[in-house]
């Protein structure tokens, strides 16, 4: 993992929200709560997106951080899928002129299977833009939904696991 990701990552710490749009063009609240661990060797972080009216879109609980080689993985337990999802780096900060970090399940140019990409990127220290991209078995793979973030000065949201 390289250092320009390691510190885009830290630059997350924190409670952050926003306003995004859904698959389904539906506007939604988010909140997102990143803490650093063990003095930076990774990152937990807790996602949620609530309609206008209150529905819990998604939510998602994930913990990034190296593995034994050079990648950055991202296992993720969410409130859509009846599995845990295991992802992998398709690019680090270092490797695109953005301060971005892009995991992957699954393969994303396969036709018959469910794929996702799950993009983070440090827009500057004020605002983190989160992309949702899929593509279920016979659908083509595309952007559904995303938010950009920017610094909460409000406490933990009560529903938030991490404390």
């Amino acid at each position: 993992m390289s250092h320009q990701t390691i510190k885009v990552m830290h630059s997350w710490d924190g409670v952050w929200r926003g306003q995004g749009t859904n698959h389904e063009r539906q506007t939604f609240n988010a909140e997102l709560v990143a803490r650093t661990l063990f003095g930076g060797k990774s990152t937990l972080v807790w996602f949620s997106a609530r309609g206008l009216d209150g529905t819990i879109y998604h939510e998602e609980v994930a913990l990034l951080g190296a593995t034994m080689g050079p990648d950055l993985h991202m296992t993720s337990a969410n409130s859509n899928l009846p599995f845990v999802q295991q992802f992998s780096t398709i690019a680090h900060a270092s490797e695109s002129s953005k301060n971005e970090v892009i995991f992957h399940f699954g393969n994303v140019v396969a036709w018959d299977t469910f794929r996702e990409t799950v993009a983070f990127e440090a827009i500057d220290p004020q605002a983190i833009k989160v992309t949702f991209s899929w593509g279920l078995p016979g659908e083509d793979f595309a952007e559904r939904s995303s938010v950009m973030l920017s610094p909460a000065t409000r406490e933990l949201p009560p529903e938030c696991p991490l404390r």
